[in-house]
């Protein structure tokens, strides 16, 4: 979400990278895993990759096919490989790169592993490190050629400026002036409401700023695919829905501030807190850069 965001504004040329994860099929299975699978399928970001170890509770072909079928359904694209087999680990991740959709690989092992392993040099073979080899070889180019984009970009400075983490030297004039309002002017403003003002306020002078919006039914907005594009809420700043994937919201917003460039907003109710406290825990712990509004405005009582 934050490549496809960040290339939004700064274009292909200086934002163009995948994400790729390696994981248990527990993890990908677990709450937080099929709340995020599920945003990402319903935002079809294609440039994530998820691999996951086919066996423990998954084990046998049963379990795998009913996950694939599940990661399907919320629009991913599936495929089963034997991790031991070097060709059909090419194959898979060739098959993701092209993939509109994000891609989930399971990963079973099989029999040839013992095969692969002969002619090793340190426990690691000698195909395997001529592989890496190459990789870095080719990783030092794109590097390369990236660094003399970056340099010929008229977005240099302002692209240094968010990914090194810094706000705009003028961000507080545009909030000052709307504190400065006459008190009868702010008045009777519910929670919800006034932080969405300040939002607004703030995005004119932090562009960074990007509102993440849970909301009880409705399919979720995809992030903007060019710097022109409307936004979903008609105001400057970048707007998520992720419909009532409060998790998946939480965990989001922690990985948007992991990821740089952008600045993560929320606003939900207080009454769904216990439904973000393991991402929020993990934010606090990391000291992410994350902005959450807790509202009592839709809870019960007094």
């Amino acid at each position: 979400m934050a490549e496809r965001l960040l290339a939004a504004r700064f274009g292909r040329s200086l934002v163009d990278h995948r994400t790729w994860v390696v994981a248990s099929a527990e993890e990908v299975t677990a709450g937080a895993g099929h709340e995020a699978a599920s945003l990402a399928g319903a935002l079809r970001l294609a440039k994530l990759t998820v691999l996951a170890d086919a066996a423990g509770r998954h084990d046998g072909s049963e379990g795998a096919e009913a996950l694939q079928k599940r990661f399907a359904a919320y629009g991913w694209a599936t495929k089963g490989i034997e991790a031991d087999d070097p060709q059909q680990v090419a194959a898979a991740l060739a098959y993701a790169v092209r993939s509109a959709r994000p891609t989930l690989i399971l990963c079973r092992t099989g029999g040839v592993g013992a095969e692969a392993a002969e002619g090793t040099d340190g426990g690691v073979g000698a195909g395997a490190l001529r592989a890496w080899a190459e990789a870095g070889r080719r990783g030092a180019r794109a590097r390369l050629a990236w660094r003399r984009r970056h340099q010929r970009s008229p977005l240099r400075d302002e692209f240094d400026r968010v990914m090194g983490g810094r706000l705009p030297e003028t961000w507080r004039a545009g909030l000052d002036g709307w504190r400065g309002l006459r008190p009868s002017e702010r008045a009777a403003t519910a929670t919800a409401q006034a932080s969405r003002q300040a939002l607004a306020t703030l995005s004119a002078a932090i562009p960074e700023l990007v509102e993440l919006c849970a909301e009880e039914g409705g399919a979720p907005h995809a992030p903007p695919t060019d710097a022109g594009a409307p936004r979903p809420s008609g105001r400057s700043v970048a707007t998520v829905r992720v419909g009532a994937r409060r998790l998946a919201l939480g965990s989001a917003m922690e990985g948007l501030a992991l990821h740089g460039g952008v600045i993560p907003v929320a606003d939900t109710a207080l009454a769904c807190a216990d439904g973000l406290r393991p991402a929020l825990r993990e934010a606090a712990l990391g000291r992410r850069r994350v902005i959450l509004v807790l509202s009592e405005d839709r809870t019960a009582g007094p």
